[in-house]
């Protein structure tokens, strides 16, 4: 708790050193300077690097998202049907990951598209929330880092396109402890919406992967 306490008031004396109007910089000037520039890039190589493994060959647990999916679509909530003889198999995990696939479903066939498509897009929607929570709560250089090594890291770069529930997870959290620590350090306007917000993204998060 201390150590928290200690982080927070760290974040309150970086925020009491910048005005008004340099926090709300990072949207002002996105698209207005080379900071905007530079997280384009960030997107564009992110977003090139994880759809460029689309096509590869699908792993069983894929496999079990698009059946997943395919049972969304066709009963309206996640399940599998294994054999036409035996009992419909509910999924009760994860149950929001099958709403993007199957809202990609209407768009492609593909199963790799239909499973792979909304990871992709999840990665490069965090690309852009790691620069605007670092951005809001340190600084721009701060954010662009954060983006940079989260566009470019291997890791997140395998995860972002492996059609599970990871890249979702990683957005819901990441939006979820943003909006909560904004909530936390501007404690004079804890407004209804605000906090409806904040909970709907917890459980947004919950129930992308319920052991989070």
């Amino acid at each position: 708790v201390a150590r928290c306490d200690a982080f927070l008031n760290q974040i309150r004396k970086w925020r009491t050193q910048r005005s008004r109007a340099d926090f709300a910089r990072p949207f002002a000037t996105l698209f207005q300077n080379p900071v905007r520039t530079t997280l384009l890039l960030l997107v564009l190589v992110g977003f090139a690097l994880r759809a460029r493994g689309i096509p590869d060959p699908m792993s069983a647990d894929e496999m079990s998202v698009y059946r997943t999916t395919r049972g969304f679509l066709e009963r309206g909530f996640p399940s599998i049907e294994v054999h036409p003889d035996l009992p419909v198999s509910y999924v009760a995990t994860s149950e929001l990951v099958y709403v993007p696939s199957a809202l990609t479903a209407l768009v492609f066939s593909d199963p790799n598209y239909v499973v792979r498509v909304p990871s992709v897009l999840f990665g490069v929607a965090t690309i852009v929330l790691l620069y605007v929570a670092g951005a809001r709560l340190f600084s721009s250089s701060v954010g662009l880092v954060a983006a940079a090594i989260y566009a470019l890291a291997p890791t997140c770069v395998q995860m972002s396109n492996f059609g599970r529930y990871f890249s979702q997870l990683q957005f819901f959290t990441l939006l979820t402890i943003f909006l909560f620590i904004k909530l936390i350090l501007d404690r004079s306007d804890l407004g209804t919406k605000r906090l409806w917000v904040c909970a709907i993204c917890f459980v947004a998060t919950f129930l992308s992967w319920e052991s989070s």
